[in-house]
């Protein structure tokens, strides 16, 4: 069986606008894709659908896929129902100190 869910994320910062000193919000959203399949206990979450460039393994169970900008466009997953799954090392977007 082949799930698929669409979710979209925000992220909101507060800081000294560098004009005049006032605070200001800025909010990101990003809209990502988990993609899983349980015949193959394999994930795929999908960040954006720029053109793929590289691969970059992190070990055994993960990768990240890059657009030629070095943009993540998606991150790989193998066993994530039987193992579980590191986040640490993992570019996630949503998580960004910018």
């Amino acid at each position: 069986m082949r799930l698929a869910h669409r979710a979209t994320t925000s992220r909101e910062r507060s800081g000294p606008d560098d004009r005049d000193g006032v605070a200001t919000r800025v909010e990101a959203v990003i809209d990502l894709l988990l993609e899983y399949d349980e015949a193959v206990d394999a994930a795929y979450l999908t960040v954006t659908e720029a053109e793929f460039h590289h691969r970059e393994s992190l070990d055994d169970a993960r990768g990240v896929n890059y657009a030629e900008d070095g943009s993540v466009i998606g991150i790989e997953l193998l066993s994530p129902r039987r193992m579980g799954v590191v986040l640490d090392g993992l570019p996630i977007p949503m998580m960004s100190s910018e």
